[in-house]
């Protein structure tokens, strides 16, 4: 009876349990999956937002409801100086007090939905003055309420020029953005009107998507991204536009498909690297529609949530006309007197087609410079960059650092990494200058990288590949250097695949003439003269006589020297200043003493004009009347004799 009592007892006090309780258990466990499913899926999202906000060139920070910063990409921190852990949580002070007008009422066209944009200008944490241009999205929640602002910074301070069309292209580009951006806003409210029980999530991926429409359709630079294959899957406005054709060209296409079938394998070679976790930034060439464009551009691996790379994203600016003035050399004479340099030019030629080393051979200032330059603009890596470095001006302590780059921390003083220039000449051409001066261990370091095209920055762990041509210069003889000991026998070998010897100036006296000419052109812009001056056949007489043991290099600074103490429209004999060379026999026999009194009855030009009228009487008298031997001891031309006779009435 008492069991009975206890088991009557034990059923009233059980919880109760209604009919379909375990199938309300089923679906609430079906439900939290998929949340937890979707919360996965805004994760993965904003990784690839903050990925793509940093791969942009812009300037990037996203501003929370009340105007503190939340985020700014590295851009940002390049162009104004400001880190992310100084500007988070509060708001950025570098607005110029006579530069506020605008900027409040460009934010509230944004958060009404209007394009805006904005040219301003701001401060930078050291004080320079940047002209930016400003863009503006804001962002809101289902209720209207803003939750937050993305401002894009670019400094546009060199294209202030180009500012209307910059502008008219933009506005355009925000009308078609905010047109879109409308219609998507109304199919994801609709869906969030069906589906009520996952609405607070939904809304949160709407909000992702939205940002990373916003910067991918917005920005003026060309951005793509390939699948693992090097197939494209989404690519922007910007890039339909720079290569000229329909997205269904594009989309679904590999490089193969749009592009010649060199620059295709370059691309390929670039994305291979990618695809194993390098960050590769680059400048190629690529074949439009039109014409050729150079593009600088920037690719990152896209990894899933076990780290492996799954495609690769893109950033492209087209630097066409940037490339076009860098390629301006100093001087720029591409037709010469002499055979000898025709020939070596044409030898430049031959080797610019491929890729192979080159090792420029000559004296100190026969050009050798200028001769890599004119190999790199010939050869098809003239879109990439070009580099020098004169490894003789290199101390031992930082050359390394230098060519190869180092990793945060690796010596005293190193704040962070910093790419080599190895790395930075990627797609171009590298001068080595005067590698005969480099240490044996980084002899031996280059060799490596000769033979592997790869290498490891100072204190780093991880091999860097590029591609990068190598252009070797020295004026010395490697072949006693060897014997010496001092220069490897292996990397001469190795840096001997086509020798290219310059000649000296004494060689090809045919060439002053043109190397003259050009030279004072650009000695004049440089000295903001106008029009150059002419140059008269006895200034090119006295030149043309000289042996140049400075070659080039000698030439040019004695012009500019000319053109410097002369001012007038031509440059004559009596410009020209040569050093001459005297015996101890000459001092005495040839030493012309002239002394010069200044009174208040004569002028300075006066003195002058007397002391010039006697060493030219003396001259004539010691050589008895020969005036190229007086010309000879007065260190003059025949010309110019007769210029300075005829000119103090000497006749």
């Amino acid at each position: 009876m008492e069991e009975s009592v206890r088991d009557l007892r034990a059923d009233s006090e059980a919880p109760f349990e209604p009919a379909g309780s375990r199938v309300v258990a089923e679906v609430k466990a079906a439900v939290t999956a998929r949340r937890y499913s979707t919360e996965e899926a805004l994760q993965e999202n904003e990784v690839r937002y903050r990925k793509l906000l940093n791969a942009i060139p812009d300037g990037v920070v996203v501003y929370d409801p009340q105007g503190g910063v939340t985020y700014v990409n590295d851009s940002f921190v390049t162009l104004f100086g400001w880190s992310e852990e100084e500007l988070r949580g509060r708001s950025i002070d570098f607005v110029p007090p006579d530069e506020n007008h605008g900027t409040h009422e460009a934010w509230v066209k944004a958060s009404e939905g209007e394009a805006s944009l904005l040219e301003t200008k701001r401060l930078t944490k050291d004080g320079r003055l940047l002209d930016i241009q400003l863009r503006t999205a804001v962002l809101r929640d289902r209720d209207g309420m803003i939750t937050e602002s993305i401002v894009f910074h670019r400094d546009i301070t060199r294209r202030r020029k180009s500012h209307k069309a910059l502008k008219r292209a933009h506005d355009e580009l925000e009308k078609r953005v905010a047109k879109r951006t409308k219609e998507l806003a109304e199919m994801n409210e609709q869906l969030m009107r069906e589906i009520a029980d996952r609405r607070d999530v939904e809304n949160r991926l709407k909000e992702g998507e939205e940002r990373f429409r916003a910067v991918f359709e917005t920005a003026q630079d060309c951005i793509f991204l390939k699948d693992g294959n090097f197939v494209y899957t989404h690519v922007n406005p910007a890039f339909l536009k720079a290569l000229e054709l329909p997205e269904a060209q594009v989309i679904g296409k590999t490089d193969n498909d749009l592009f010649p079938a060199n620059e295709a394998n370059y691309i390929k070679d670039l994305e291979n690297r990618v695809m194993e976790g390098q960050v590769m930034g680059s400048s190629y060439n690529l074949s439009t529609r039109h014409r050729a464009k150079t593009f600088h551009c920037i690719r990152v691996p896209l990894r899933n949530e076990s780290g492996e790379t799954t495609g690769i994203c893109g950033i492209a600016r087209d630097v066409t006309e940037q490339k076009a003035l860098e390629r301006r050399c100093p001087h720029s004479v591409t037709k010469y007197g002499s055979v000898v340099m025709e020939a070596t030019l044409e030898h430049l030629r031959l080797a610019a087609a491929g890729d192979s080393i080159v090792l420029l051979v000559g004296e100190s200032g026969s050009g050798k410079d200028y001769l890599a330059q004119f190999l790199h603009d010939h050869s098809r890596r003239s879109g990439g960059p070009y580099f020098a470095i004169n490894c003789a001006a290199l101390a031992a302590s930082v050359a390394e650092s230098e060519l190869f780059g180092h990793e945060a921390g690796s010596f005293t003083g190193s704040r962070g990494r910093k790419r080599g220039l190895l790395e930075m000449a990627e797609g171009g051409t590298l001068l080595l200058n005067e590698i005969g001066e480099l240490s044996q261990e980084l002899q031996a370091k280059l060799l490596t990288f000769l033979d592997t095209h790869s290498f490891t920055r100072v204190g780093g762990e991880r091999t860097v590949k590029v591609n990068t041509r190598i252009v070797a210069a020295t004026n010395r003889n490697l072949e006693s250097e060897m014997a010496a000991g001092r220069f490897r026998e292996d990397l001469y070998y190795r840096l001997n695949v086509m020798s290219v010897r310059v000649p000296p100036l004494r060689e090809r006296k045919e060439d002053i003439p043109f190397l003259t000419r050009d030279l004072v052109e650009t000695l004049s812009r440089k000295l903001g003269r106008a029009v150059p001056p002419a140059v008269d056949d006895s200034a090119l007489e006295i030149l043309s006589r000289y042996d140049w043991p400075g070659n080039v290099r000698e030439l040019r600074n004695i012009l500019e020297r000319s053109l410097i103490l002369g001012r007038s429209d031509v440059i004559t004999a009596d410009h020209i200043s040569i050093p001459r060379s005297k015996t101890k026999a000459e001092v005495n026999e040839k030493e012309i003493p002239v002394s010069v009194n200044v009174s208040d009855h004569r002028s300075m030009n006066e003195a002058l004009e007397s002391a010039k009228r006697l060493m030219i009487a003396s001259a004539l008298r010691r050589c008895k009347g020969n005036v190229s031997a007086a010309a000879r001891m007065l260190g003059i031309s025949r010309d110019a004799l007769r210029y300075h006779k005829k000119a103090l009435d000497m006749d």
